[in-house]
């Protein structure tokens, strides 16, 4: 039985967030994705059609609207490559271009959007990114068909060490005002997005794409916790997180100025007061 090896199948997106070049497979036209897993969805949104007067076939079908596609995936974070944060905000009406296997065998996708994304920093422990795309063009495919096969020798995905990865135990936090935590042992991060396609008749691509809103929050999980209710409803003033490698590399750099909602502690005994707060910051 013929298989397809993960090793076969690279994913790269193109140089620029807005931009209609297509990534090749060279170094300087592509940001690889150092990714653990994959998932694109596709489906055409089409609609029988019978007229009357007319006996129809079986293959009454035609376009009903714009089609319904998503890329998402897991990725770890590496100098120079592939960056969540160059997809996020008003980026333009182009979206961003992206390639599935090498240019003879793969997928390629344009009009791609970020609408959210995520990570988990903990102590030893590498980051791993969370990306949900929403592509809101036609997928383009070669003419192998668009099947996913096995990429050609010559296909470029950048090698990396492992050390160049953003890891927990060279990433810092500056947890600002929250000095009611004394030791953090977990900071969870997203970010959401809702943006609006605009077509145009007569085209097939879209118009521009508006972003109606846009959040992030983060989620501190900590123990030593000595106080929380009175900080409920208050803005505790800039946190600021920093993705680094065991350079010292600054991968991605976040930063938060918003409102707590959400806190909880539990005690028990033997064991410290343990809890988390969440804070959300309207960005749009």
């Amino acid at each position: 039985m013929a298989y397809i090896s993960y090793t076969d199948v690279p994913l790269y997106f193109g140089t620029v967030a807005n931009t209609i070049t297509l990534p090749g497979e060279g170094d300087a036209l592509n940001k690889s994705v150092i990714a653990q897993q994959v998932q694109l969805n596709y489906t055409p949104n089409i609609a029988p059609v019978r007229v009357v007067g007319k006996i129809p076939t079986k293959d009454n079908f035609n376009l009903a609207g714009p089609p319904n596609a998503s890329l998402s995936f897991s990725c770890y974070l590496d100098a120079g490559e592939f960056n969540p944060s160059d997809y996020t905000g008003d980026i333009g009406h182009l979206g961003a271009t992206f390639r599935l296997g090498d240019a003879a065998n793969g997928i390629v996708g344009s009009g791609a959007f970020l609408n959210s994304f995520s990570y988990t920093l903990t102590p030893y422990a590498p980051v791993l990114i969370q990306c949900d795309f929403a592509i809101y063009n036609p997928m383009t495919t070669t003419t192998a068909g668009g099947t996913i096969a096995s990429a050609g020798v010559d296909t470029v995905l950048d090698a990396a060490a492992f050390g160049d990865y953003a890891h927990g135990a060279y990433s810092t936090f500056n947890k600002g005002s929250l000095s009611d935590i004394e030791v953090f042992e977990a900071i969870q991060y997203q970010y959401t997005a809702q943006r609006l396609p605009v077509y145009e008749v007569g085209s097939y691509s879209i118009t521009k794409c508006q972003l109606i809103t846009e959040e992030q929050t983060l989620s501190i999980q900590g123990d030593n916790v000595q106080a929380l209710v009175p900080i409920t409803g208050s803005n505790p003033g800039s946190q600021n997180i920093v993705l680094q490698n065991s350079n010292s590399d600054a991968l991605l750099t976040t930063d938060i100025t918003g409102r707590l909602n959400s806190e909880n502690v539990s005690i028990q005994g033997g064991d410290l007061a343990r809890g988390s707060v969440t804070i959300t910051q309207l960005l749009k």
